[in-house]
């Protein structure tokens, strides 16, 4: 029973200004792991639209519109072909998203040199209220920023979903033309 009433002591001595800077760090560490985790997630994306920018120009065929007999068959045959090269816009746009995510800018963090001599006799309560209002305003300066950030990674997302499943059909349609030509001759 005595643990229990020491506990009790140890909880009460526990201000209220501790909790809020312990509740302020917590959320600003958060919010900086989000930043890190969407700028590598960003950069995974990126490899990966390097592979399927070489996929998508390797397997484009340039010469199907020779074999159009008219001039219309031609002109088809062109459309065709451009639709079928057009999710590499899409790519480009997701890959231009996903390097807003990596973009540099500036992320604000508690400087050591901002504190002054004076700061370290205060009381401890007087200090933690001191970082509690800094992490408060790092969180919202920064919150702008990781938001940013995330919206381009989910537009970056978009993109390449988009493009993937544009470039999948356009491709079965291309191909079925293709060899209803081969077999029209």
């Amino acid at each position: 029973m005595a643990a229990h009433s020491e506990n009790t002591t140890e909880e009460s001595t526990y201000t209220s200004v501790e909790i809020y800077y312990d509740e302020a760090k917590a959320v600003y560490e958060y919010e900086r792991e989000r930043k890190k985790e969407l700028e590598t997630r960003a950069g995974i994306f990126i490899a990966i639209i390097g592979v399927l920018i070489s996929i998508m120009i390797t397997t484009l065929n340039y010469d199907l519109w020779l074999q159009g007999v008219s001039i219309l068959e031609k002109t088809f045959l062109i459309i065709l072909q451009v639709l079928n090269a057009s999710p590499l816009i899409f790519v480009l746009l997701a890959f231009h998203k996903f390097i807003l995510v990596l973009k540099t800018e500036q992320y604000f963090s508690i400087m050591p040199n901002k504190f002054k001599d004076t700061d370290l006799e205060n009381p401890i309560e007087v200090s933690q209220q001191k970082l509690f209002k800094s992490y408060q305003a790092l969180y919202e300066r920064n919150y702008l920023v990781i938001e940013e950030k995330a919206k381009n990674f989910n537009k970056g997302v978009f993109w390449i979903s988009f493009s993937v499943f544009y470039y999948l059909s356009t491709s079965i349609l291309f191909n079925i033309i293709k060899e209803v030509l081969i077999y029209a001759k």
